[in-house]
């Protein structure tokens, strides 16, 4: 079966506009995407568990971005709080 030849990326106007266009093309048929040949090496298991209440329509939101981007809803959460926290150290340094 010969292979389809990859459709080049469309720009957006907004973030909206991406995501209703992703949430009917699959990001395969597109370059720049590709399957992953190479195994994930997970670091240790993370030790706390911090639980954070949100309303449905924030953790629709999360889930349809972290699904967007290939990851779940709970570690896009972290990855956007590690990178605050890491912006707001960094900021306080720069006043000191």
């Amino acid at each position: 079966m010969p292979r389809r030849k990859k459709l080049p990326m469309p720009e957006f106007a907004s973030e909206q506009q991406e995501a209703e266009f992703w949430d009917t093309h699959s990001p395969l048929d597109y370059e720049g995407w590709e399957i992953g040949t190479e195994p994930v090496q997970v670091k240790r298991p993370l030790e706390h568990v911090l639980q954070v209440r949100l309303d449905a329509r924030t953790i629709d939101e999360l889930m349809r971005i972290g699904q967007r981007i290939g990851i779940g809803p709970s570690t896009l959460a972290r990855i956007w709080i590690m990178e605050r926290l890491a912006a707001l150290e960094a900021q306080a340094k720069s006043a000191s």
